[in-house]
This record gives C-alpha cells, structure tokens and sequence, in this order.
C-alpha cells in the first residue's frame, strides 16, 4: 500500500501543482520563448520540473519513516532546483548549469556514499576510491546532461526516463530493494503527472529544473541498483536501463568532435527524424518503441554476462544510428505521396486498404466482435451479482432509455459515456472475480486482450477523427497496461489486481475507440448496451 501511495500522490501533487504554476509563469517570466533550435513556434510555460520535484520529493518524506538516512538526497534536489529555476529564468550560460550539477553530484557521492566501484567485466574487484569517486562523479553527470540534452521535443526526456524507471522498479522489486523501487515510483508518479500536459502539443515544459533532476534520479537510481542492493545485478544492465540517451549524447558529441565545434545543433535522433519527415508525435513513439525494447531486455536478460549485455547494447545502438545514416544517405522521407507507377505491389495493397477507410472499418469491426463476444460471455457466466450492482444494473438501465429517448439522433452524450464506461468496468468485474468463469476462458480472455490491444492502437493510429489522434502518451498508458498484464510479479503481488487495470483500461480505449469513429450507426452501440444490461437484469432475475 505504500508503494501504491507513493505513485499516486506523486502523480496527484505534480497534476495539482502544474496549472497554478502555469498562471504564474508569466508574472516572474519562466517562459521558453521559441528560436531556430527549437521546434515549438509560441511561448510555453517552463515550470513543471518545480511541480515533478515537489511532487516527487513530498510523498518520499511523508511516507518514509527513517528520513535522516536520505539527507543526501533532498540537499542534491535542493541543489538542482535553486539553480534549475535561476537558469530558466535568466538563460544562465553551461558554467553556471554545471556548478549546480557537481554540487548536487557532490552531495550524493560524499554524503551518501554513492559511488561506483563494481564495473561490467571486472565484478570480482572493486576499483580503488580515488578512480571510483571520480568516475561516479562523471558517470552522474553524463546521466544527468544526456536526459537534459535528449529533451527537445514534446514529452521525450520525461517518456524515455518514465521507461527507464519502470524497469528498475521491476528489477529494485525483485531485487528486495525498497528504497531504489520508492524512489524509482515517486519520479514515475511525477512524469505521469507531467506528460498531462506535456503530450503534443505541449501546455507546459520541465526546463532545466526538470530535464536535470530527471537525469539525475535516474543516475543515482541504476548507481543504487547496480552498486548497493543485496542481490548481485550486473553494472553493464545499465547500458540498457539508461537506453538511447546515452548513445545519443555520445554520438552527437563524436561528431561535434569531428566537425571541430561544440556549438548547440539539430544531430540528436529526434531531430534527425524529424529531418527524415516525421511529425513530432511520430518522432517521440519511434523513440519510445527504442526505448522500450532495451529496458524490456534490460529485464529480461539481467542475469546474463557482462559480454553479452554489452554486445546486445551495442548491437542496439549500431541498428539504430545505421539505420537513421541510410535513410539520410539514400534521401529517404516519409509523407511523400508517390505517383501510382511508383509504388510497390505491398504500397498499392496498403493505400487501398486506407482508401475510403477500409483499414479503419476493418478494425472497428473487429474491436467490436472482440467486445461484443467477450460481454456476451462474460454476461452468460453470471449468476448473481451484490444488491447494490442490480441497482446499479437499474440505474444505467433508466439513463440509457431516458438518453435514448432524448437525444437518440445526436452524438453520444457524456452521461451515456459514462454508462456505457461503467458498464464496461462492471463486465471486467464479473470476469475477474466470478468463480463460475472455467480457467480456459480467463486465459482466452488474455489473449484476446493483447488482440484487441494491438487492433485499438493501429486503429487510433488511423483513425480520421483529429481530436482522436494517438499521442505517445496512449503508447505509455497501453504500454504500462499490457505489462501489468504479463509479468507474473504484478499478478501475485495484487491478487490479479494487475491484469484486472489492465483489462479495464485496454477496454475503455476499445469503447472509446468505436465510439468515436462508428459514425451514424451510433444507435447500434446504445441498442447494445441496453440489451446487454438487460441480459445481466434478467440473469438476476431468472438466478
């Protein structure tokens, strides 16, 4: 439960602290102002990496119980703050930013005795303290500038980091390491919250106060893993825990190197997508899919060697800075519209399905018979529900009918939405927790929801509708989902609560998504509800 609380107030705090710093931003001028660096063309608010520190550190202090023991750590957050918030106010130059970054690093090192001494291929010795402090100190402040750096577009640094930070939440539990794992949530709770209003098109944006203390918690936390926990884990997982970001940084400074300058450019790899024709939400769910494969191996293969854990991360890297080169190399673009006679036989199959929505109606159709089949089921297995779920079953029964009746040739209205929601929490609820559902149909239910995952996705993805277009937030969100869903850490640490969430959550954007793209046969899903809801009256009755 504490660790729940943590995530949650974390997120809570940075969601409630975020808009009244908004409407002060301006008054005391934390304002980013666009220029040709910069890809934002109007002024944004630069004040949520104040709303993710308090909203991070706050929890951590009030539900920790020996706080004296992380002095280290509020003294270093501290740090970055005061300075974070001068450098955002003014535009201080790199020395004044990087002054506050060794004091932070300083703190943590000396006063918290966090320190690097166990490196990949060489466990069996630790390396002596004055190559270990030095080395920390450089090691933090490359994790550090690298988050700092790799934030250019909307919800980047805070979707990569919330990444990163999720595997070694799994990795700390596993590990039996509370504290990395609290800290680990307490940041992830404040990304959360943050990404609210930093999806594109961004309302709000980190600055340095943020993209530092990001950067930093996050080197302090793979040190912490990595160097103090109880279980042995290999320091070259941190190569895969930390993902593109690194490689990025150290890719963009070679070639600085190369062309003798140190200057500010447009070489990360979000710009270079960017460069290669991809819109910006594009561009960040490419760079979360990256980064999401090698924290997902980071996981998955953190038991094996040192070489192979380097080899794997190098093969990574090598795949992703070539692939980017060719592209440019060939001049390769994407949303060119190609003549007839030059698309391949697979590029004619796939704009006839997009032609006239044939993708999109494919999918709808599919994502409905998932529904449909799984409610009818779920519905056929019931037999009794609390008294209190019946009159609830009557309660949505009369607000359908009433909505029906009154508003039956306009859009969905919020009050059906809201029925139509709970409805869909209320079939998850049967599923879950009804014992006369055979295992076989639970675990038909698993897979079918990974199907239906996968159908809503692509189906938002093309979907027409503009305010219904996906955001790398929605990859977060069923990304967090489908994982609660499959790893066997979540399921019997919760009782199934994991996979329960997931379920209900893939199922909310399932109704969201036919919803809003069914067109005029809107009538068709209240008919389905009703009859539906009728079915578990009648179930009650006949039961």
């Amino acid at each position: 439960m504490v660790l729940f609380l943590t995530f949650v107030l974390s997120m809570m705090l940075t969601v409630v602290l975020i808009p009244p710093l908004m409407k002060s931003a301006s008054r005391f001028k934390f304002i980013d102002y666009p220029n040709e660096r910069k890809v934002h063309t109007g002024m944004i608010p630069r004040v949520g990496g104040v709303a993710m520190i308090i909203g991070a550190v706050l929890p951590f202090i009030l539900l920790m119980s020996n706080l004296h023991e992380f002095i280290y750590v509020y003294v270093s957050l501290f740090t970055l703050l005061i300075f974070g918030l001068v450098d955002d106010r003014y535009v201080l130059n790199y020395k004044f930013k990087f002054l506050g970054q060794i004091l932070a690093v300083l703190s943590v090192v000396f006063l918290g005795g966090v320190v690097i001494e166990k490196l990949p291929l060489f466990n069996d010795m630790l390396i002596p303290k004055y190559i270990a402090i030095p080395f920390t100190i450089f090691a933090l402040l490359g994790v550090t500038n690298a988050i700092n750096l790799s934030d250019g577009l909307d919800g980047l640094a805070g979707g990569q980091t919330i990444l990163s930070l999720g595997a070694i939440a799994l990795i700390s539990y596993k590990a039996e390491n509370i504290i990395v794992l609290m800290l680990a949530l307490s940041v992830m709770g404040s990304i959360l919250g943050f990404l609210r209003f930093n999806t594109y098109p961004a309302t709000v944006f980190m600055g340095d106060t943020g993209s530092q203390f990001l950067g930093f918690t996050l080197g302090v936390a793979v040190i912490l893993l990595t160097q103090q926990g109880t279980v042995d884990i290999s320091p070259a997982i941190v190569l895969l825990l930390l993902g593109l970001p690194i490689i990025d940084t150290i890719a963009v400074m070679i070639l600085r190197m190369r062309e003798g300058r140190f200057s500010p450019d447009k070489k990360h790899v979000h710009h270079r997508l960017l460069g290669l024709g991809f819109k910006h939400h594009e561009a960040v769910l490419i760079i979360y899919i990256i980064q999401t494969v090698m924290v997902i191996s980071a996981y998955l293969f953190r038991n094996e060697t040192d070489w192979f854990i380097l080899s794997l991360y190098a093969a990574y890297c090598a795949l992703v800075l070539s692939s980017i080169y060719f592209a440019e190399f060939i001049g390769w673009r994407t949303h060119i519209k190609l003549k007839e006679n030059q698309l391949t036989l697979l590029e004619k199959k796939i704009h006839w399905l997009r032609d006239k929505n044939r993708l999109l109606n494919a999918l709808l159709l599919f994502a409905a018979i998932i529904l449909i089949s799984e409610t009818i089921l779920a519905v056929s297995f019931l037999s009794e529900l609390p008294i209190d779920g019946y009159y609830l079953v009557i309660m949505m029964i009369a607000l359908l009918s009433l909505m029906y009746i009154l508003k039956r040739k306009n859009s969905i209205h919020l009050v059906e939405r809201i029925v139509i929601y709970t409805f869909g929490a209320l079939i998850n609820f049967i599923v879950h927790s009804h014992s006369n559902i055979p295992v076989q149909f639970q675990e038909y239910y698993d897979v079918v929801y990974v199907i239906l995952a996968v159908v809503v996705f692509f189906g938002i993805w093309y979907s027409p509708i503009k305010n219904f277009e996906p955001t790398p937030l929605d990859f977060l969100v069923i990304f967090i989902a489908i994982v609660s869903a499959v790893l066997p850490e979540f399921q019997n640490a919760s009782k199934e609560l994991g996979i329960s969430i997931a379920h209900m959550i893939l199922l909310f954007y399932a109704i969201e998504f036919i919803v809003e793209n069914v067109g005029n046969k809107l009538n068709y899903v209240r008919y389905f509800a009703l009859t539906m809801l009728s079915m578990v009256m009648l179930k009650g009755v006949i039961g």
